[in-house]
């Protein structure tokens, strides 16, 4: 695993704010590509069938669609781009993402927390307190 410092980490953030605002447009893509859901007053036909016995139409954005699986492979390919520079990806929807970092005083790994939308980064938590445990840098 790798570790920024906190100086890496915010010379890092340019690059990486640029690579989470492409994940989280292609995710708000990949949502809008899928076909609306069924009410729920209206009858499914489990034969796979339409009303008279034809067969659905192909859906042009349905999950298995092929613009449907090329966003898919792209959000991947942002998300793995992401990891590969050593930031943990925790929430592809919000663009939420963690530097791992040591502590400086208590030579703990601690996630130097960012997401989209904040211009810098302010907080970190613990690897087990999650966005809720943020506390506000510098260190204490």
């Amino acid at each position: 695993m790798k570790h920024f410092t906190l100086e890496e980490a915010r010379l890092a953030l340019p690059e990486v704010a640029r690579r989470v605002q492409r994940m989280v447009d292609l995710r708000a893509e990949l949502l809008a590509a899928r076909p609306p859901a069924r009410p729920v007053g209206e009858r499914g036909h489990s034969n796979g069938s339409g009303p008279n016995g034809s067969r659905p139409a192909h859906r042009e954005s349905g999950p298995d669609s092929e613009p449907s699986t090329a966003l898919r492979q792209q959000l991947m390919s942002e998300v793995e781009g992401l990891e590969r520079l050593g930031v943990q990806v925790k929430d592809v929807d919000a663009g939420l993402i963690d530097f791992p970092c040591i502590h400086p005083a208590s030579g703990d790994t601690v996630l130097l927390c960012w997401h989209l939308g904040e211009d810098e980064i302010g907080f970190w938590h613990g690897q087990e307190d999650g966005y809720a445990g943020r506390k506000p840098l510098p260190f204490t």
